[in-house]
């Protein structure tokens, strides 16, 4: 099996997922993805930052097909209002970049989860 490592993201919040064989990303580890699918991880508390949107520009660059992004420590988020807020900036920030609602799927964690 070919070990295979995801963009560097400069913080543990992006994984991918190939067939091919998993990755995750941890600081410093960085390759290219092989397969067209990835997980992008999101702290519910904070949104998407610049490093995510970086890391959409890629996947997009290096020909992703579908993101799954994980919307992580949603218990963590109090107002209702907000978290919808974040999503929405989530979905915007992939409509931007070229994914349509097809290619990705939003998946709430209460807390961290696991790739």
């Amino acid at each position: 099996m070919i070990q295979q490592s995801c963009w560097r993201s400069g913080l543990i919040l992006l994984s991918c997922m190939l067939f091919g064989g998993a990755c995750a990303s941890k600081q410093g580890n960085t390759v290219s993805p092989v397969r067209s699918d990835m997980i992008l991880k999101i702290d519910a508390r904070n949104g998407p930052t610049p490093s995510h949107r970086d890391s959409v520009i890629q996947a997009k660059q290096s020909g992703v097909k579908t993101i799954v992004v994980k919307l992580e420590n949603v218990s963590g988020v109090d107002d209702h209002e907000l978290l919808e807020l974040v999503e929405l900036e989530v979905k915007e920030l992939l409509k931007k970049y070229g994914f349509t609602q097809e290619q990705y799927s939003l998946v709430k964690c209460p807390q961290a989860c696991a790739p």
